[in-house]
């Protein structure tokens, strides 16, 4: 008899307490405003540093990222009614020379290059109709050797040099071959060095589809606004030239605001070469290229409209435009893919397109701070939204009251209204959100994971779900019912 009650007893001490240890604390704390969001907060973070470590860098992950920005380009709805800044001319007819005056043939095959004196004499009839800047979309660095490309390259750079001074007009010539080498070397003298611009597009970090083709052309993402190797000179790239000319300021601004959006974004692709890339508005690409200027048209344009070129800024070069029939065709230096576009457009046309974007209105992105702070702020919205719902529907009856069908249905608003913003509302917002679509899916698995870990703590401490009481007190006034029933019979 003695042995019942020490069985009893050491039963009753090795069974735990559901009231007491670590899952009754964390359920208390989940009971409590601060301990849910706490509990949210964590459960974000825990996405998000999954997202980045596990997700971002795998090739589906960048595909989605891709198909977003393309979805994003189509969405940036064409120009509206006002003037466009930019003003195209087409040299793909100018006189060219060849023979022995050319050292290094611009197309890479035909031993020929644009004439200088045809070249200058369109300069001195743009500078009479008073344009902001002008630019070439031609590569006149000359070779490895130091040649230049024509024997007239030198006194071509004199002349555009005194241009530019007298006229206070800028001109802008483009620099490639040459465009990792010292700033002495791109124009093959230190006092061309204004001159100079850059005609890089993009990087293979910034293209896409190149290794599934075996004649590639890339589609190009980003585009530069200064190139440097190592500790040399920035070579300024011809948009951000021509954007700065264009507003009279630079693009890079700081304030408080660009610890968490900016215009451009740093990276280093390859060993010592740096930059900034900035995101391209391509909404007027087919505009721009539809406009086009032919160079001998200069004058009865301008006849037509005085101010066909007055404070534009000009950019001349080969304009082109071809269908994509998703055909294998050979990779040019000049030709180019654009997300959210069924053609293959001129380096040129890309160039002012990009010069547009600076000087109306830059695309904006998240820093790698921002994107942080953006997924951690949309948890804190979602929650804070589930929070409110449940004080004003605390005492309603109605089925939508229960905090899990509450939860499902902030999530749900909070997902659509980011992928609002980053798509349909984009042109307003100017906020290029690719992976808006992978921060509203956080969002749903965030909400699932809350709820399974709020009942699951119910369960291991003890504690009864929500739901469960009114069952309880239902079955208890049935059980009270019974009685009663059978006492008055």
């Amino acid at each position: 008899m003695a042995s019942a009650p020490e069985n009893g007893t050491s039963k009753a001490q090795s069974s735990p307490d559901p009231h007491r240890g670590v899952p009754a604390f964390l359920h208390k704390m989940h009971e409590s405003l601060l301990g849910r969001y706490a509990t949210g907060l964590a459960i974000a973070a825990f996405i998000l540093v999954a997202k980045d470590v596990f997700a971002k860098h795998q090739v589906w992950y960048e595909r989605i990222e891709l198909e977003t920005y393309k979805q994003i380009q189509r969405n940036l709805v064409g120009p509206t009614g006002k003037s466009s800044p930019i003003a195209l001319i087409d040299i793909s007819n100018i006189p060219r020379i060849t023979g022995q005056e050319v050292s290094v043939p611009e197309d890479g095959d035909t031993k020929d290059a644009t004439s200088r004196a045809s070249l200058l004499q369109l300069i001195h009839s743009l500078v009479a109709l008073r344009p902001r800047a002008i630019a070439i979309d031609l590569d006149f660095s000359g070779s490895n050797s130091g040649n230049p490309v024509t024997e007239r390259d030198d006194q071509f750079f004199r002349d555009c040099r005194s241009i530019w001074q007298k006229a206070q007009i800028p001109i802008f010539l483009g620099v490639y071959r040459r465009a990792s080498q010292s700033s002495d070397d791109w124009l093959g003298d230190a006092k061309n060095r204004d001159l100079a611009v850059g005609l890089g597009i993009g990087t293979s970090k910034y293209q896409e589809g190149a290794h599934k083709l075996q004649h590639p052309i890339d589609e190009i993402l980003r585009m530069f606004c200064w190139t440097q190797v190592g500790d040399q000179t920035q070579l300024k790239s011809l948009a951000f030239a021509c954007a700065r000319a264009g507003r009279h300021e630079s693009s890079e601004s700081e304030d408080w605001s660009s610890k968490f959006i900016e215009a451009e974004s740093k990276y280093n692709p390859a060993g010592s070469f740096k930059t900034l890339g900035f995101l391209v508005d391509f909404r007027g690409i087919d505009p721009f290229v539809d406009s086009a200027v032919p160079y001998d048209s200069i004058k009865s344009v301008a006849e037509k409209d005085i101010n066909a070129f007055r404070d534009k800024i000009v950019i001349l070069g080969s304009v082109r435009r071809i269908a994509d029939e998703h055909q294998e065709l050979e990779k040019t230096s000049d030709l180019f893919r654009v997300p959210g576009h069924s053609s293959i457009y001129s380096g040129v046309a890309l160039h002012a397109s990009a010069v547009d974007t600076l000087i109306d209105a830059p695309l904006m992105q998240w820093t790698e701070l921002g994107g942080i702070a953006a997924d951690l702020a949309l948890a804190l919205v979602a929650m804070s939204l589930i929070e409110w719902l449940s004080v004003i529907l605390r005492r309603s009856q109605n089925v939508f009251a229960q905090r899990k069908s509450l939860s499902w249905i902030a999530t749900f608003l909070v997902s659509t209204l980011t992928c609002i913003v980053a798509l349909p509302l984009v042109r307003y917002v100017r906020l290029a959100w690719d992976d808006a679509f992978f921060v509203a899916a956080g969002l749903i698995i965030h909400n699932a994971v809350e709820n399974a870990i709020s009942s699951r703590l119910g369960h291991r401490s003890g504690h009864t779900p929500p739901e469960e009481p009114k069952k309880q007190r239902a079955s208890n006034e049935d059980d009270q019912v019974e009685p009663i029933s059978r006492s008055t019979s």
